[in-house]
């Protein structure tokens, strides 16, 4: 047991032999309250709630009170898998505190928790009666078309909001971000292209538009718009140019269309930048595929070769072996093939 956990213990000891010796509710209440917080640091959440109980049950008509306390016990009821429970106790929040941090803590937890349970109609109900007459809060709106998002047929509803956002802020991540997803998923891929577009425009950090880049090239992909993945793509392999992935992704999507001239390339300029010896056999695999694939069996066949001697594991050292075993067998040039014991595989001569 660490110093921390035995301190925390102690004190948790103290605040229980102060709770009968209270000279009033109100020490009461506040005794319990910081036992509670004791408790949850020791990980002991239903020993928490049974304090809070306590802490409230000592001061009923402390509202501001009973708000930090229902705030409280709301964490300490999803810890056990109260839900139900703690969203009582997140609604009370919202309901009556005066506190605009406290409450809009109790707003977004309790969104999170209608969310993650699917009940996107109470999503929708609670967030309008939040609105009120602010139908123009950026926040609750993204809030209200991720409820709507959420519903089987809300998309439509959801993407009305978040334009409206982004009619009044062009560049609102939040909402461009949520955008695409709806757009992916019901396949309008060259809209969410679009706005991968804005996003990748909007930014200067070289991270992002790698990474921007590579998603607006797997959308292309995903739409059969091959040849804007290839910009796509050659734009991230050129933001990340000590990579050898996005050169890896290059290639990949030349051989889709068996280009395999420039898939070949690709390999090869990966292969160059290989960074581990994992990768090295990865991308020299690939390179020994593509090559055969473009009848260029002898740059394939001093692939295998050199992978069989060279590669970093035995699995691979032995599949670059079968690779030339059965290259050989096609081309009827077994003789070429030494087998030095029954166990080992095959080898070149």
């Amino acid at each position: 047991m660490n110093m921390r956990y035995e301190l925390l213990e102690e004190s948790a000891a103290c605040f229980d032999q102060a709770l009968p010796k209270a000279q009033s509710d109100d020490e009461r209440g506040r005794i319990a309250f910081s036992l509670s917080q004791v408790l949850m640091r020791l990980q002991k959440p239903e020993a928490a709630t049974n304090a809070l109980g306590i802490a409230m049950a000592a001061k009923p008509k402390d509202v501001p009170f009973l708000c930090k306390c229902q705030t409280f016990l709301a964490q300490c009821l999803l810890r056990t898998g109260q839900s139900d429970i703690a969203e009582k106790s997140l609604r009370y929040v919202m309901q009556n505190s005066v506190d605009d941090w406290e409450k809009t803590n109790a707003r977004d937890q309790l969104f999170s928790l209608l969310a993650q349970s699917g009940r996107g109609d109470e999503l929708v109900k609670t967030l309008g009666e939040q609105m009120g007459t602010d139908t123009n809060n950026p926040t609750l709106l993204l809030e209200l078309a991720a409820a709507y998002a959420l519903q089987t047929n809300g998309q439509e509803t959801a993407l009305g909001l978040y334009n409206q956002i982004l009619e009044k802020d062009p560049g609102n991540k939040e909402a461009l971000e949520r955008t695409i997803v709806i757009y992916r998923s019901t396949g309008r891929f060259k809209d969410a292209v679009g706005l991968v577009q804005r996003l990748f425009d909007g930014t200067d950090d070289t991270d992002r538009k790698k990474e921007l880049a590579d998603r607006a090239a797997t959308l292309c992909r995903m739409g059969g718009e091959v040849a804007d993945a290839l910009v796509w793509q050659t734009k991230a392999a050129k933001l990340d140019p000590e990579s050898p992935v996005p050169l890896v992704k290059l290639a990949d999507t030349y051989a889709s269309q068996s280009d395999w001239t420039n898939a070949i390339a690709s390999y090869q300029s990966a292969l160059a930048k290989a960074r581990t010896d994992g990768e090295r056999d990865t991308f020299a695999l690939m390179l020994i595929d593509a090559q055969m694939r473009a009848d260029k069996t002898q740059d394939a066949e001093a692939g295998m070769k050199v992978l069989a001697e060279t590669g970093t594991t035995e699995q691979v050292r032995a599949k670059a072996k079968r690779m030339l075993f059965d290259f050989y067998e096609k081309q009827g040039r077994l003789n070429e093939i030494s087998f030095p014991s029954q166990t080992e595989e095959p080898s070149a001569k």
